[in-house]
C-alpha cells in the first residue's frame, strides 16, 4: 500500500543519499514512500503438471475445494531445486500472489491476512522465507494440502478469506523411506521411519545457502546482502489401540538477513521465525465416524533493526497463541469446539534517541462452537452450517458473532454438477504493515474498541463438467463478497522516527467489495497434460479520509489474469513442461512532489492507487531427467529456465531521495533470466 504521510528523517550534511536509498529499497521496496505493487505469481516455480492426475473434488457445501496430494510435487518442475506447495496454488484461477517477492496469496480479491494458513488446524502466522521466494512448508514432510477458496464450511477457522491447510500422513510408516533434494539455492531432506510395531517418526530439514553461490550478485546500491534460513519438522505417531492414535507434531523455522553499507556501519538486520507444537489424540469408531482432541502452541516473532547516520531503530513484534480443538465427525454431521488465547505485541519503535518506548503485550481470547450438516437426496446435496464465536480482550468489550452457511449442489449428470454457496464469517485478528514483500514488516493486531472485528458475507456459484469422454474438465465460477471493518496501514518506515507516532493514527478504516469470475479447462490424463485458466476480478476498497477518500482498487488487484500450463511425458527418462503467464498491472500510488521542512522529508502523493504497472508476461521452461525410476527408487536432475524471454517485468516502484530532489522508478527482479539445475533422490 502506498500512502501520503509526512515522513520525518533528519537530513544533515553528513547523511549520504545512498543510506536512504538502501533503507528504502531493501527494507520496504514499498515503504509507502515507495509505491509498491504486485507482480504475477512467483519466482521459484516453473508451473507445469505431470501426467499424474490432480483430483479436484467438490466436497458437499464447499465450493471449489481441493485436496492436493504432496506426492504430486515430485513430478512437477522445480526452480532452483524447490517444489513449494503454496507456490503451486498460485497456478489456480482466482488465487494470486502479491509480487515475485511474496509467497502470500490473495484469494478471490481478499488480502493475504484474510487467509488461514496452517498445519492440521494450527495457524502459521508468517508462512514465507527469503523475501517470499519460499514458503515455510517442506512438501516432502506432509501427505496433502487442503485448499478452499471460501470459508463456507462452519468448521473452517475464523478467517474471511481462503483456507490452506497442510495435512500430516494418516498412516504409521512401516518401512524406511524418504528423499533428498539438492539445488543451487537450498537443499532439503526427509526421513520416514518406523519405531517398533505401532509407532513411526518423520524428520525433515531444509537449509538455504544463498550467499554461497550468489553472493557476488547480491549487491544493492553498493551494499551487500547476507541471507539464510532453515526449517525443521518433526512428527511422531503411535497407535495405542486398534483405532486410537497419538500424533505429536513440531515445526521450527528461522530467517536471518543483514545488509551493510561498505566503509561504514550503516545497515539493516532482520530476524524472524515461527515455532509450532501440537498434540492430537484421535479415535476412529468406524470409517465414517471419529473424534479428536488437540492442544497446541504456535508463535511468530520478528526483530527488525536498522542504523543510518548514527540513528538506530528496532521494530520488534510477536504473536503467540495457545489453543485447543475438539471435534466429532460422522457421515452427515460434524460438531466441534475451539478456543485460543493470544498474546500480541504490535510493532513498537525503539530508537537510539528515545529510550521511553516499551513493549506492550495484549491478550485476547477466541472461543468457538460449530456444526456442519450435509445430506444427499437423489441428485441434490444440501449443506448447512452454523458457527458461533465469542471474543474477549484486555481493552475491548466482548464481541459475539453467529455465522451461518448454506450450500446447494445439483448433479446434472454423472460428470456435471452445479452448486451455489452463501455464508457469513468473522475474523478477530488483523495484520497490517508498511510492506508485504516477504520482509517481517507486517505485524498482527487484535480487535478492540477502535478496531472492530472484520467480517464478510458472500455468495459463490460454480459449474463443473467433463468433456470429450471426461478427458477434459471445465470449471466456471462466479463470486461476490462484501467486506466490512477493513483496515489498511497508511504509514511508512520513516514515520516511526516521529515522536508523535501512534499505531492508531496510521490506520485507515473502511469496507470493500470483491467480485469476479474464474474459468479453467484442464486435461489430467495422458502423455500431454496441463490446463488453461482465465480470471476476471475486482477488489475495491472504500475509505473516508484525506489520504484515501472514496473507492479505489486494492493494492493487490489484478483485473485480468491468464495462465497456460503444459507438461509432456516423453518417456521414462524425460518430462518437459512450460508455462505462459500474462496479467494486467497492479495499482500503486505515485508521488507528486518532495520537499524539506526543517530538515524533515515531506512527500505529497497523487490519487491513492491511481496508477498501474505495465502488464506482466512470463514464459518458463523445465525438464526432468530420471537416472533411476523403478517404482522403488527415483533419482535424477531437474533443469529449468525462469523467464526464458528475459522480459523486464516491473514488480514495484521505488523512490530515491537526493540532497534536494527525488525520483521514482520501476524496479525489476535482480536476475531477469534464471537457469538452474538440481539433483533429487527418493527411496
Amino acid at each position: 500500500m502506498a500512502s501520503a504521510l509526512t515522513s520525518i528523517l533528519p537530513l544533515g550534511k553528513t547523511m549520504k543519499a545512498s543510506g536512504i536509498i538502501v533503507l528504502i529499497f531493501c527494507l520496504c521496496c514499498n515503504i509507502n514512500a515507495v509505491a509498491q505493487t504486485d507482480s504475477l505469481y512467483n519466482l521459484l516455480d516453473t508451473l507445469a503438471v505431470t501426467g499424474k492426475r490432480i483430483d479436484i473434488e467438490i466436497k458437499g457445501n464447499v465450493a471449489n475445494t481441493l485436496n492436493w496430494d504432496m506426492d504430486m510435487m515430485h513430478g512437477l518442475p522445480k526452480i532452483l531445486g524447490n517444489a513449494d506447495p503454496m507456490r503451486y496454488t498460485q497456478l489456480l484461477p482466482g488465487i494470486q500472489t502479491c509480487s515475485e517477492y511474496d509467497s502470500g496469496i490473495h484469494i478471490q480479491g481478499c488480502d493475504n491476512s484474510h487467509n488461514f494458513v496452517g498445519i492440521e488446524g494450527v495457524p502459521v502466522y508468517n508462512a514465507s522465507h527469503l523475501l517470499g521466494l519460499f514458503s515455510t512448508f517442506n512438501a516432502s514432510h506432509f501427505q496433502s494440502m487442503d485448499i478452499s477458496k471460501n470459508p463456507f464450511k462452519a468448521s473452517h477457522p475464523n478467517r474471511i478469506g481462503g483456507i490452506l491447510e497442510m495435512r500430516l500422513h494418516d498412516n504409521i510408516h512401516t518401512n524406511v523411506n524418504g528423499g533428498l533434494e539438492i539445488g543451487p539455492l537450498s537443499s532439503q531432506g526427509t526421513l520416514h521411519s518406523p519405531l517398533g510395531k505401532n509407532s513411526s517418526i518423520t524428520l525433515s530439514a531444509r537449509r538455504a545457502y544463498l550467499n554461497l553461490l550468489y553472493g557476488s550478485m547480491l549487491k544493492i546500491d553498493g551494499s551487500s546482502l547476507k541471507y539464510g534460513f532453515s526449517d525443521y519438522n518433526f512428527t511422531f505417531q503411535s497407535r495405542f489401540k486398534k483405532n486410537t492414535r497419538l500424533i505429536l507434531n513440531a515445526y521450527y523455522g528461522n530467517d536471518n538477513s543483514s545488509m551493510e553499507e561498505e566503509h561504514n556501519s550503516d545497515g539493516i538486520r532482520l530476524k524472524w521465525g515461527n515455532a509450532l507444537v501440537s498434540a492430537t489424540l484421535r479415535h476412529d469408531f468406524s470409517n465414517v465416524s471419529s473424534i479428536s482432541h488437540s492442544i497446541y502452541y504456535t508463535g511468530y516473532r520478528n526483530r527488525l533493526q536498522w542504523k543510518v547516520t548514527g540513528i538506530s531503530m528496532s521494530l520488534p513484534s510477536r504473536i503467540q497463541s495457545v489453543g485447543y480443538k475438539s471435534g466429532w465427525k460422522q457421515r452427515f454431521l460434524s460438531i466441534g469446539i475451539e478456543g485460543a488465547l493470544h498474546f500480541i505485541e504490535p510493532q513498537t519503535p525503539n530508537t537510539s534517541t528515545d529510550n521511553t518506548a516499551t513493549d506492550v503485550t495484549f491478550r485476547a481470547q477466541e472461543h468457538t462452537f460449530y456444526l456442519d450438516y450435509s445430506r444427499s437426496v437423489s441428485n441434490w446435496v444440501l449443506s448447512i452450517g452454523a458457527r458461533g464465536s465469542l471474543y474477549m480482550s484486555d481493552d475491548t468489550p466482548n464481541y459475539a458473532a453467529f455465522d451461518p452457511t448454506v450450500g446447494i449442489e445439483y448433479n446434472i449428470s454423472g460428470n456435471s454438477r452445479i452448486s451455489i454457496n452463501y455464508g457469513w464469517r468473522h475474523q478477530y485478528l488483523h495484520r497490517v504493515g508498511f510492506s508485504d514483500i516477504g520482509l517481517p514488516t507486517e505485524f498482527w493486531i487484535h480487535s478492540n474498541y477502535g478496531r472492530k472485528p472484520q467480517y464478510t458475507q458472500g455468495v459463490v456459484a460454480m459449474y463443473e463438467t467433463g468433456l470429450f469422454n471426461n478427458r477434459y474438465n471445465l470449471t466456471v465460477e462466479f463470486y461476490y463478497k462484501r467486506l466490512y471493518n477493513q483496515i489498511e496501514y497508511k504509514g511508512n518506515v520513516l514515520d516511526f522516527l516521529n515522536k508523535e507516532y501512534t499505531l492508531e493514527s496510521q490506520l485507515l478504516k473502511g469496507k470493500g467489495r470483491n467480485y469476479g469470475m474464474n474459468i479453467m479447462l484442464s486435461k489430467q490424463t495422458g502423455r500431454l497434460t496441463g490446463w488453461a485458466s482465465y480470471s476476471l476480478g475486482r477488489a475495491l476498497r472504500t475509505f473516508d479520509s484525506h489520504i484515501a477518500n472514496g473507492t479505489f482498487p486494492a493494492s493487490h488487484e489484478r483485473i485480468h489474469e491468464a495462465n497456460m500450463l503444459i507438461t509432456y511425458h516423453i518417456n521414462d527418462k524425460w518430462d518437459i513442461g512450460g508455462t505462459l503467464i500474462a496479467a494486467s498491472g497492479t495499482p500503486f500510488t505515485a508521488p507528486k512532489t518532495f520537499y524539506l521542512v526543517a530538515g524533515s522529508i515531506v512527500t505529497e502523493y497523487g490519487e491513492h492507487n491511481g496508477n498501474r504497472l505495465s502488464p506482466y508476461i512470463r514464459f518458463d521452461l523445465s525438464a526432468n531427467y530420471y537416472i533411476i525410476n523403478d517404482g522403488k527408487r527415483e533419482s535424477g536432475f531437474n533443469l529449468s529456465v525462469y523467464n526464458v524471454t528475459a522480459r523486464k517485468n516491473n514488480i514495484f516502484y521505488r523512490m530515491k531521495i537526493y540532497e534536494n530532489n527525488f525520483a521514482y522508478m520501476p524496479v525489476n527482479f535482480l536476475l531477469r533470466v534464471m537457469p538452474s539445475i538440481s539433483y533429487f533422490y527418493r527411496f
